[in-house]
């Protein structure tokens, strides 16, 4: 009795790796990589893929009126 299976994480990982070495050999044979050159997706695509309008709707609605961040004097006191 014989099967076959595909693992298509497997696959999605082992071309995102071959993706991630084509960029940095680019990097560093060129000293840089851009959208022009087919190697990285668009910074479009980018925000996209992360959510950033979810994230920024989820800054807007948590973000308080006061600056949550010590200042460098705060910081220095507590040392």
């Amino acid at each position: 009795m014989g099967f076959s299976m595909l693992l298509y994480a497997n696959a999605a990982l082992q071309g995102a790796v071959l993706g991630i070495q084509h960029a940095l050999t680019a990097l560093r044979d060129h000293g840089a990589v851009d959208e022009a050159n087919g190697l990285l997706a668009s910074f479009t695509e980018r925000q996209r893929l992360v959510d950033k309008p979810g994230f920024d709707a989820l800054e807007r609605k948590y973000t308080t009126h006061r600056d949550a961040s010590p200042s460098p004097q705060q910081n220095s006191s507590r040392i």
